[in-house]
């Protein structure tokens, strides 16, 4: 977890994107010399005596150097610059990879804070709901109890002594008459009139069973 107050000890913390920034301002030097240049260049020649092209450049050159010197010296303060600026933005994200790549990977992740002077603070708030959400996802529901047959017992009260035999010689007769019911499916003939017979003899066993 990180500390709001404390600065971030590594500096460059993701080559990608803070490198291409560095690289960036280093070319934008570079074009910027080279325009100066071609503009004295031009410039001197406009506006300087009929002179040959190397005595123009040599005197050119005795001005233009301290101010090449200056921006040379300069270039590394304005990229370490861009670095910390970068690293506002570049370490929070590096940081929010990590939990999401955890969080993947089905491991326990604890909530992130950013710094106060950090980019896209409200991204760690976001990810924290999001992490909590999953975590309870994941975790495995209690199993649930096996709920009692409403034939034995109803919801609220037991059975009195008379209700539950009353109900145990119902379910009796009823197993007799399903069992009764198949036998006579599966003995019933072909034939509609012995199919009639058949029917008929199973309503007298339903009716035995029940007396």
């Amino acid at each position: 977890m990180a500390i709001n107050g404390l600065p971030r000890k590594q500096l460059f913390v993701d080559s990608k994107v803070q490198g291409a920034l560095a690289l960036r301002v280093v070319l934008y030097w570079g074009a910027c010399l080279l325009t100066m240049t071609l503009m004295l260049v031009c410039w001197r020649i406009l506006t300087g005596s009929a002179r040959a092209f190397y005595l123009q450049l040599d005197e050119m050159w005795f001005h233009y150097k301290p101010a090449l010197v200056a921006s040379i010296l300069l270039l590394p303060l304005v990229v370490v610059d861009v670095l910390r600026l970068s690293n506002h933005f570049a370490g929070p994200m590096v940081r929010l990879r990590r939990a999401m790549r955890a969080l993947a990977e089905g491991k326990r992740v604890e909530p992130i804070h950013f710094r106060e002077n950090d980019f896209w603070r409200e991204f760690a708030d976001e990810f924290n709901a999001l992490a909590a959400n999953v975590s309870s996802q994941s975790t495995p529901a209690p199993a649930a109890a096996q709920p009692a047959l409403a034939t034995r017992e109803p919801p609220g009260r037991p059975w009195t002594d008379d209700e539950g035999a009353t109900v145990e010689v119902a379910l009796d007769a009823l197993e007799a008459v399903t069992a009764a019911q198949r036998a006579l499916d599966a003995a019933r003939p072909s034939d509609d009139s012995m199919a009639k017979s058949g029917n008929w003899s199973g309503s007298e066993a339903t009716a035995g069973a029940f007396e």
